[in-house]
């Protein structure tokens, strides 16, 4: 006996499959879109303002900027307290043993 009538269920699954694949697309691309912002805003610009003022203090024949900024002691903190933080969480964490 051969179907003569489409198969709803399988159509409808395929529909299924298909709005789900836009839909992850659609999610993945601004997930990617928005890391991307993120990164950009928050570190990279920092980044550049950082090698911003270095430039400045080398280029600057005058040393009392050389003393005030200190831009790489300002990242002094944050760097040891990520080191900190990430010994601490490799320390806490069980050991894996096969």
């Amino acid at each position: 006996m051969l179907l003569q009538h489409p198969r709803q269920i399988y159509e409808s699954g395929m529909k299924s499959i298909l709005n789900f694949r836009r839909f992850f697309f659609a999610f993945t691309l601004v997930l990617c879109i928005a890391s991307l912002l993120f990164v950009r805003r928050f570190i990279l610009g920092r980044m550049y303002a950082l090698m911003r003022n270095i430039r400045a203090i080398g280029n600057s024949k005058d040393l009392s900027i050389r003393n005030s900024m200190k831009p790489l002691t300002l990242l002094k903190t944050p760097v040891s307290k990520l080191c900190w933080s990430l010994l601490i969480w490799i320390i806490s964490r069980p050991l894996m043993t096969c």
